[in-house]
C-alpha cells in the first residue's frame, strides 16, 4: 500500500529520495506497470518524476537522437524526428490510453520480456544515459542488471538507423500484453545478410539477443527454414496460462522471419 508521496523537483532531490527509502520507494513515471495490483501492494512510496523535465526529444550535435527518459509512446508516434522504427515499435501497444501515460525510461527500467520498444532499442542499439555517469549503457546490458540506476535519457546514434529494420509481435487480444515480440536489423551484401542483431522477448525472463544464432547467419542468404528451425532449437520459454512452451518457440521463429521479410 502506497503510503508516502513524492513530486520532487530535481533530479537530485529524487535520487535522494530512492536512497532514503530503499526497496519501498519506486521511481514513478507512467505508472502503467507500477500500479498493477501486485505492486501496488509491495511498494510504499512513490516518486513521481513529472517535474523533472525528462521529456524532450531533440537530435544532438553529431546528429544521434535523444530521448527523454519521461517521453510516452503516444510522443514517440507523433514526434516529427522520431524514426519509423520507434514508430513502429511504440505501435505495438494498441491500446491509445495506454500510449499516453506509459514512457521509454518505464519501460526499459521495468526490463519486462514483453517490453514493446526493447526489442527495437536493443537491435538499434541503444544507449541510456544514467545520471552521474559519464560512460553510456546499452540498453541490452541495463535490462539485465535489474538496477534502478536514474535514467535520464537513450540516446540512439545515426548510423544504427541505417540498417534494414523489422518487427513483429503477437498478443492475444489488441488490449494484452505481447506474447512473444521481435525485432532484427541487419545489411544486405548483394543477396548476403550481415551486421545481423536479433531479439526476442517473451521467451526468457528479459528480451535477449540471439547472439549464436547471430553469428551462424552472418555472411549467408537467408533461408526461412532454417532460420525458423534453428530459433526453435534455441529459445527456452516456459509453459503459462498464455501458451505452451512448443508454441512460443514456434512463434517466435516465424516472427523473427517475418522481420526479415518485413524489413
Amino acid at each position: 500500500m502506497i503510503k508516502k508521496y513524492f513530486i520532487p523537483e530535481t533530479i537530485e532531490e529524487a535520487i535522494s529520495l530512492k536512497n532514503q527509502y530503499k526497496e519501498i520507494g519506486k521511481y514513478l513515471a507512467g505508472g502503467t506497470i507500477l500500479n498493477l495490483s501486485f505492486n501496488k501492494k509491495k511498494y510504499e512510496v512513490y516518486i513521481d518524476l513529472r517535474k523533472l523535465n525528462l521529456d524532450e526529444i531533440k537530435k544532438n550535435e553529431k546528429g544521434n537522437l535523444e530521448i527523454g527518459a519521461c517521453v510516452t509512446f503516444q510522443k514517440l508516434i507523433s514526434s516529427e524526428i522520431i524514426p519509423e522504427q520507434l514508430k513502429k515499435a511504440a505501435m505495438l501497444m494498441e491500446n491509445r490510453n495506454i500510449r499516453n501515460i506509459a514512457t521509454i525510461g518505464g519501460n526499459i527500467v521495468g526490463g519486462k520480456t514483453v517490453g514493446d520498444l526493447i526489442p527495437t532499442l536493443i537491435v538499434l542499439e541503444a544507449m541510456v544515459k544514467v545520471y552521474g555517469e559519464e560512460k553510456l549503457v546499452l540498453v541490452e546490458e541495463y535490462i539485465l542488471g535489474k538496477d534502478e540506476r536514474f535514467i535520464e535519457k537513450i540516446i540512439i546514434e545515426e548510423k544504427n538507423l541505417e540498417k534494414l529494420y523489422g518487427v513483429r509481435a503477437h498478443s492475444r487480444t489488441s488490449d494484452d500484453l505481447s506474447l512473444i515480440g521481435a525485432a532484427v536489423t541487419y545489411n544486405k551484401d548483394q543477396e548476403k545478410i550481415k551486421d545481423i542483431r536479433i531479439a526476442v522477448g517473451g521467451v526468457a525472463s528479459t528480451v535477449i539477443r540471439l547472439k549464436d544464432i547471430e553469428k551462424e547467419l552472418e555472411g549467408t542468404i537467408l533461408e526461412k527454414q532454417l532460420l525458423t528451425h534453428l530459433i526453435r532449437n534455441y529459445v527456452e520459454p516456459l509453459t503459462d496460462f498464455r501458451g505452451s512452451k512448443e508454441f512460443k518457440a514456434y512463434l517466435a521463429g516465424e516472427l523473427v522471419a517475418e522481420c526479415f521479410e518485413i524489413a
